[in-house]
């Protein structure tokens, strides 16, 4: 009885084996109408470059970010924290005879430099549908295993869908729009930005956004900087005297002493407000330039070089 048990067991495990697993269908967020706001909409990214899908039917609207585009740049870190053994071993004192609030206030003051710059948005790409007509049968989607977004409908009749994902290899957000009639596609292109230097340029086969990220942009609130005494951590600001500069903390172009890049407004065109000067690479030395007296002139130098017994490199 016993040996037939363990028969029947084995034959129901090999019986098992060969069967086929059956096969999970994708994880899939799925909604029937578009998004009315960016927590609605649906995010695909390639570790660099992403993008949240709203998946509007008259308008489609995909919001843009990349992983460098911070306001400011690292001269605009607060450098002067003072951590020294002695500071330490006073702020230990203070706190084992309980005068905690002293120590709070000498370590706010002392070791604590301000908060980071911003990550920025770059701005909305804007997909206007110009074919008229209530939408029918609407459904977008996040295949989370695939990673594509997709928006179908139809429309007067005929089936529309979009695809968006983000490639790492290429390295580009991709858009596939699809009809299932000819000349089914009839759409318009536009970019906006909340930067007030973006700027906008169409080309035959493309549309160019150019822009450049604000110099500076302060977390903190005006009342917030002013209650800790810390004006004088924030010279973007406020002057010498602890007064504010601006009513406004987020600063571009000349308003950061000219460090980085705005419009022309003559042009249209980008231009930078000072020169900029990069850092040197790890290793390079600096070559002494002779005064120009003391150069030897064209003709002197031919004749060095055409002297008798002069090696060629």
């Amino acid at each position: 009885m016993y040996m037939r048990t363990i028969s029947y067991l084995i034959s129901f495990l090999l019986l098992a084996a060969c069967t086929g697993t059956p096969s999970k269908a994708p994880l899939t967020l799925w909604y029937d109408k578009p998004a009315q706001n960016w927590d609605e909409a649906l995010p695909i990214g390639n570790g660099r470059a992403g993008a949240m899908v709203f998946g509007g039917v008259e308008k489609e609207q995909l919001q843009l970010n990349e992983n460098t585009l911070y306001s400011g740049e690292p001269s605009v870190v607060f450098k002067d924290v003072k951590i020294t053994p002695e500071m330490f071993d006073k702020v230990v004192g203070l706190m084992k005879a309980g005068k905690y609030k002293t120590a709070s206030d000498l370590v706010c003051k002392n070791w604590l430099g301000r908060l980071h710059q911003y990550y920025q948005p770059f701005g909305d790409l804007h997909i206007q549908n110009n074919k008229p007509g209530d939408a029918a049968g609407y459904k977008r989607a996040l295949n989370i295993s695939d990673a594509v977004a997709t928006t179908v409908y139809k429309q007067n009749g005929v089936k529309y869908e979009r695809e968006v994902f983000a490639s790492h290899p290429d390295n580009v957000i991709v858009m596939h729009l699809k009809s299932d009639t000819p000349n089914g596609i009839d759409i318009s292109l536009d970019f906006t930005s909340p930067h007030p230097t973006a700027l906008q340029k169409g080309t035959n086969d493309r549309l160019i956004l150019h822009g450049q990220a604000p110099g500076y942009v302060e977390r903190r609130t005006f009342e917030q900087i002013e209650q800790w005494g810390d004006q004088y951590k924030h010279p973007e600001l406020y002057d010498a005297n602890g007064k504010r500069k601006f009513d406004k903390r987020m600063l571009y172009g000349d308003e950061i002493d000219g460090k980085l890049i705005g419009i022309d407004p003559k042009t249209n065109k980008l231009k930078l407000s000072r020169k900029v000067l990069l850092p040197k690479p790890e290793g390079y030395v600096e070559r002494e330039r002779r005064p120009r007296e003391d150069r030897p002139d064209r003709g002197e130098r031919r004749e060095r070089r055409d002297r008798p017994g002069r090696k060629e490199e």
